[in-house]
């Protein structure tokens, strides 16, 4: 069984053998002169008009009040002259049969096209004036036009721009081209179809005035019952243009010629607009109509992607898949012109798109200068791309360009370190990539494990950071540090002035300490949560005053005399400092042995316990507050200063 790709070749090449041999006849005109219009061999609707003609035409009269001039330029079979119309006192053109060519035929085909031109009264369609008859000889007289035919400045930018003042060719040729879709639109509206449409048959006037001449291959859809219009319906021979031709104008069977046929003319026009020739040429007939059944434009890469969509569309080798109507086309013209100012905006943001991947392209790690100018190419890039795609979202040139620049830089960003921005990036694009987003998110989630470890330090150093809650340490152990100084100095006249109330005044004062800490913690709350090393201070002062009460109790139990329990009490203050000697501040160190010098003057020399106690409570008092006082310097390395032995355990903690 045969590939389905041959068969379709194989069938093709016997299509374009077929239309070969069948329009033999006009080898020449394919070879020799593609540019000339090929006329039909039989036209039923044109002899009809001839007979009719030869019983009714109007005799030529000698008096026709025309002064016939010089010759302004010929066609397949008509000649066009200069003309004097004495009645108006202006001038004209008239057409004429070409003497060498002159016939029947001939003759059936320029009434016609003069019965045409008269349905068709539209500023972008040469008028026709009058039809006149001279020695049998007819005449069409059509408004005069100064001017240029379109292919002769099609190709001339230079006098486009330097005579005509206009700075875009490209837009003013591709104004022209939307004229002449206003013509054909309206001719289409008045059922009649061009067929021979090509820059040769357009006319610029010298006031820019844009006229769609030649329509004598016109045809009409419509029968309208007088047999003096050429039909659609008959129209299965070959006739057109070879270098424009669309594939159902090669002739056939079957007549697929209609609305659509000239919007493909008008598309084979746009293709000679972008790329400067036509679109059909080849070395001899075969290749020529080989590339009108194929029908494939291949337009240079410099063609902006929206023209060539419409351009391919326009002339796609089914009508079913071109545009419906040559307005339908006007308008898709005009919508790539009012795109412009995107278009520029996307080139001009691709060039820096191309300077940002120059220097991405530079051996990382990027210097800080480097660094910058990658930042604001980007920054111009995106900017730019989303002014383009704000004034036209479907411009592909500004989405492309701007994925790509965002991808290049969520890959920098990456290579940086830089995982947030790249994830903000990434969220840039509509699609991104498998890869690309499974590597974003791999480096977002390894920056996130890193800063919840990075907080957890800071929280950890926070916490045991002297600076912290320094203020209200230094406040609180003032205060604490006072009322203990004192308060042992004044015991042994308490205990004296009030025999009978025993230890309870000794014990409410503990118990007022303890309320004093809990009040003081409820105040503090917000910093105490901040820092470890004022919890640890508050604890141990409340542990300092609880084994206090314990002493106290097992002296009772025990039946250990008040002297005793009172020399025993700096030992507790001196436990409970040492311990924060190692986990808080070594420089509490002078405190702990000051309560150490306490104890042993208070057993040595018992008389003189409430005083070294007052005595060692201000050595603590001083201590603590020259280390946090308000006024020092919070900040100090040495107040940052932190126990080994105490992070281990916060650690474990």
């Amino acid at each position: 069984m045969e590939p389905p790709a041959q068969s379709q070749h194989e069938e093709l090449a016997k299509t374009i053998a077929r239309l070969v041999e069948a329009n033999a006849a006009h080898h020449d005109s394919f070879v020799m002169a593609p540019g000339q219009t090929i006329r039909p061999a039989h036209d039923p609707a044109a002899e009809t008009l001839q007979a009719r003609g030869k019983s009714g035409a109007p005799k030529a009269d000698p008096r026709s009040g025309l002064e016939i001039g010089k010759t302004l330029g010929q066609g397949g079979m008509g000649v066009v002259r200069q003309a004097r119309q004495l009645a108006l006192d202006r001038d004209v053109a008239v057409k004429t049969i070409q003497p060498k060519l002159a016939s029947e035929m001939a003759t059936r085909m320029l009434m016609q096209e003069a019965l045409i031109l008269g349905r068709l009264e539209h500023p972008n369609i040469l008028p026709i004036y009058d039809i006149r008859h001279e020695a049998g000889e007819p005449r069409i007289v059509l408004k005069k036009i100064e001017g240029i035919e379109w292919s002769t400045l099609m190709h001339r930018p230079d006098v486009v721009q330097n005579e005509l003042g206009e700075s875009d060719p490209l837009g003013w040729n591709l104004g022209i081209l939307m004229q002449v879709c206003n013509a054909v639109h309206f001719a289409h509206s008045r059922g009649v179809i061009h067929r021979d449409l090509k820059p040769d048959n357009v006319m610029i006037g010298e006031f820019g005035e844009v006229y769609v001449m030649d329509w004598g291959l016109a045809l009409c859809l419509e029968d309208d019952g007088t047999g003096r219009f050429p039909l659609v319906r008959d129209a299965k021979g070959l006739a057109g243009t070879p270098q424009y031709m669309a594939p159902e104008m090669l002739g056939g069977s079957e007549v697929r010629i209609g609305v659509r046929t000239d919007v493909y003319l008008l598309g084979a026009m746009l293709y000679e607009i972008i790329t400067g020739h036509p679109p059909h040429r080849g070395k001899d007939m075969t290749e020529m109509v080989s590339q009108v059944v194929i029908s494939r434009p291949m337009l240079p890469d410099t063609c902006p992607s929206e023209l060539a969509r419409i351009c391919k569309m326009a002339m796609d080798p089914d009508p079913g898949w071109r545009f419906d109507s040559a307005d339908t086309l006007r308008s898709a013209l005009n919508g790539f012109l009012q795109h412009a100012g995107s278009r520029r905006l996307a080139e001009q943001a691709k060039r820096r798109t191309d300077e940002l991947l120059e220097c991405l392209a530079t051996v990382a790690p990027h210097p800080r200068n480097l660094s910058e100018r990658i930042q604001n190419l980007f920054g111009e890039c995106r900017f730019a791309y989303r002014q383009a795609l704000e004034s036209w979202p479907e411009n592909e040139l500004a989405r492309g360009g701007l994925e790509r620049s965002v991808r290049a830089m969520v890959d920098y960003e990456l290579s940086q370190h830089n995982a947030l921005s790249a994830a903000t990036l990434l969220s840039l694009l509509e699609a991104p990539e498998p890869a690309l987003r499974t590597r974003v998110e791999q480096a977002v989630a390894a920056f996130e494990q890193s800063d919840r470890r990075m907080a957890d330090l800071e929280s950890f150093r926070k916490q045991f950071d002297l600076a912290t809650g320094g203020r209200n340490r230094a406040i609180g152990a003032g205060l604490l540090g006072v009322i203990w100084t004192i308060a042992p100095v004044l015991a042994p006249w308490a205990f004296v002035a009030v025999p009978a109330a025993g230890r309870a005044p000794f014990i409410l004062f503990i118990g007022g300490v303890l309320v004093a800490i809990a009040i003081w913690a409820w105040l503090a709350r917000d910093e105490l949560a901040q820092s470890s090393i004022t919890r640890r201070l508050m604890r141990a002062a409340a542990i300092a005053m609880v084994g206090q009460l314990v002493l106290e109790g097992i002296a009772l139990v025990l039946h250990i005399g008040s002297t005793t329990t009172e020399v025993l009490w700096p030992l507790v203050w001196f436990c409970v400092s040492s311990m924060l000697v190692v986990t808080v501040d070594w420089r509490l160190l002078p405190m702990t042995l000051g309560f150490l010098g306490a104890l042993l003057a208070g057993a040595l020399w018992p008389p003189v316990r409430f005083y070294a106690m007052g005595g060692s409570n201000l050595i603590m008092t001083i201590n603590m507050f020259s280390i946090w006082m308000p006024w020092r310097s919070l900040t100090s390395r040495a107040g940052r200063a932190v126990a080994p032995q105490a992070r281990r355990e916060d650690v474990k903690a």
